[in-house]
């Protein structure tokens, strides 16, 4: 295999840059389980020594085994199976602890990410590169961090037995020590460069494991069975998971291959060095140059000195490819939250107004999304956005929402900018139903009272909210929905929606935003959510997004969007009278062709 002088530079600085992880590791680990690892430490190290002491009692036993002397032997039989007793018991109880803080660090760690993604903007979200270091992190998250311990552990008795056994051996066998000692550090750098090129695969790969994550998806999950079933879509996205899956088979086999050549290769020089100073000791042994005691001895501390080698090896192997994940996982921790953009300085008590001004959007910082958009709505108003589909109309609502950072001084509340205020205050102050809104496979009760999460026990704020978002469907709040956990029921769309809607108007908002409310609801159903949308939002604010003018035409002023820009203002008369396009589109949406072809009512 090779290697360019220019990659091993390049690997050695990453290498010596990596292991300065392994500090900030050891603290988040020690923040978690401080305790527990200070235990298993000491263990670990007892674990290590009681082999090398066993060594030499085995060997001491072996010579007074000649002497045939039963009371000088049983000492050493009962020395040599203490030994092995507390070792076994090191070991099992080593054990348990490392279970233990495995469990810990899974539950710490998965709770940081779920924390860390709570807390980032939606344009992360909407970040591939964002997903894929998400993907990666999750597929290894319960194995990573862990290993890192395990192999500091692991790396650490493998240096105390080395540092024990090259004292013992040194006095007898220090050239050939060295000797020995040459092939593990050219292995040990060797599979250091390829541990880099492996993570490297791991990261190119996680844009196809991610895209592989999605078709299984599509092929688990209920919400998709039906279609893909109608449509015969099965042998079409499995062939293509397939495809994927194998393209990240070989490239990690192929990894592999190398991986195991250099192994077996180190292996087989190794073994015949090995093979070649156990004879050595042997021919000593015979030239009567050392007694059958301590032979046996060097044997075994030989041995285990080669494998401590292997141990030390690997744990550093281990380490550097597991500190490559950590860097990336305390990368993503690091990532800016919308916290810092939103700031935490001025704290509203109530929305009194909204004002937009010149707002120009981008999501690639080319093409606007939304271009010099103007409006101002007073408490006790309500307005439609109005427009067709990619006019603009739910990306406003996300900036007017906090979920896309705005350009200073271009969204005012109460004639404060959106990015000074608390955003932790603010979100208590609006109440959003987004088109493609949550359907939580939970409990009735979750899913109104998440929309006001301090009050999800209070029943009769419940109830008044399932009565205005006409649930009438269900009596129990404690019914579970949805298939996904035992005892749920199946909704249709429409109840979904209701629901959702119900958790909206469970909010005791100052502004209500209804993004397509009525998608999903037949007409009398539909006419009902939007007159109860218009009562609620009397004495407060109220946006309704709607692609119907038979909705938009209730509010008291429209503003209709298309292609991003506000093409006319006003009133549904003065819209009629004043822009043919609105015009147009309400002839369409009000009026049908009768038997002679003429348009009638």
């Amino acid at each position: 295999m090779k290697y360019k002088i220019k990659d091993i530079k390049n690997t050695s600085t990453k290498i010596l840059f990596s292991f300065k992880i392994i500090f900030r590791t050891l603290s988040l680990l020690f923040s978690i389980s401080k305790i527990k690892i200070i235990i298993v430490s000491l263990l670990v190290a007892i674990k290590v020594i009681i082999p090398i002491i066993s060594a030499f009692i085995f060997g001491n036993l072996i010579m007074v085994l000649s002497l045939k002397n039963f009371n000088a032997i049983m000492p050493f039989i009962f020395y040599y199976v203490i030994f092995r007793v507390i070792g076994d018991i090191v070991g099992v109880f080593s054990s348990y602890i490392i279970k233990k803080i495995q469990l810990d660090l899974d539950l710490s760690l998965n709770t940081k990410i779920m924390q860390k993604c709570s807390n980032l903007s939606l344009k992360d979200f909407e970040n591939s590169k964002v997903k894929d270091i998400l993907q990666h992190i999750q597929s290894q998250i319960s194995v990573r961090p862990f290993q890192i311990l395990t192999d500091i552990i692991s790396m650490s008795s493998s240096l105390i037995s080395i540092i024990i056994t090259l004292f013992v051996l040194a006095r007898s066998l220090s050239y050939i020590i060295i000797i020995l000692s040459v092939p593990f550090v050219i292995y040990t750098f060797i599979s250091l460069l390829l541990c880099d090129k492996e993570f490297k695969n791991e990261e190119e790969q996680a844009a196809l494991a991610r895209k592989n994550w999605y078709l299984s998806y599509l092929l688990t999950n209920d919400f998709t069975f039906k279609e893909i079933r109608l449509l015969n879509l099965k042998d079409y996205i499995l062939s293509k998971y397939i495809r994927n899956k194998n393209i990240i088979i070989f490239a990690s086999m192929s990894l592999s291959k190398k991986r195991s050549i250099i192994v077996e290769s180190f292996n087989l020089i190794n073994n015949f060095i090995f093979l070649t100073v156990i004879i050595f000791i042997i021919f000593n042994m015979c030239q009567n140059n050392l007694i059958i005691s301590i032979a046996v001895s060097l044997i075994q501390t030989l041995s285990i000195f080669y494998n401590s080698c292997y141990g030390f090896g690997d744990g550093m192997y281990g380490i550097y490819q597991n500190c490559l994940y950590m860097k990336k996982l305390f990368d993503f921790l690091e990532l800016r939250e919308i916290a810092e953009v939103l700031g935490s300085e001025i704290k509203i008590q109530k929305i009194n107004s909204l004002e937009v001004n010149n707002l120009n959007f981008s999501y690639n910082n080319k093409d606007l999304v939304l271009c010099d958009i103007n409006f101002k709505i007073k408490k006790g108003e309500r307005i439609a956005l109005f427009g067709t589909n990619g006019s603009g109309k739910s990306t406003l609502v996300k900036l007017i929402s906090g979920l896309y950072k705005s350009n200073n001084k271009t969204i005012l509340f109460n004639d404060y900018c959106i990015n000074l205020l608390n955003k932790n205050i603010l979100k208590k102050k609006i109440a959003v139903l987004f088109q493609d809104f949550t359907r939580y496979e939970l409990t009735l009760r979750e899913n109104i009272g998440f929309g006001d999460i301090n009050c999800l026990n209070e029943t009769n704020k419940l109830i008044s909210a399932k009565k205005a978002a006409e649930i009438d469907f269900i009596d129990n709040f404690d019914q579970q929905l949805g298939f996904w956990f035992d005892d749920g029921i199946q909704l249709s769309g429409g109840q979904w929606q209701k629901i959702a809607i119900g958790r909206t108007l469970f909010n005791d908002a100052d502004l209500y935003i209804l993004d397509e409310p009525s998608s999903a609801l037949d007409k009398l159903n539909e006419n009902k959510i939007i007159n109860h949308f218009m009562k609620i939002t009397e004495n407060k604010m109220g946006i309704l997004i709607s692609h119907k003018i038979s909705n938009a035409m209730k509010a008291d002023k429209i503003i209709f969007l298309d292609k991003g820009k506000i093409i006319a203002t006003g009133s549904h008369d003065f819209m009629l009278e004043n822009c043919s396009l609105y015009k147009s589109i309400y002839d369409l949406e009000f009026k049908v062709k009768g038997k002679g072809g003429e348009l009638i009512r």
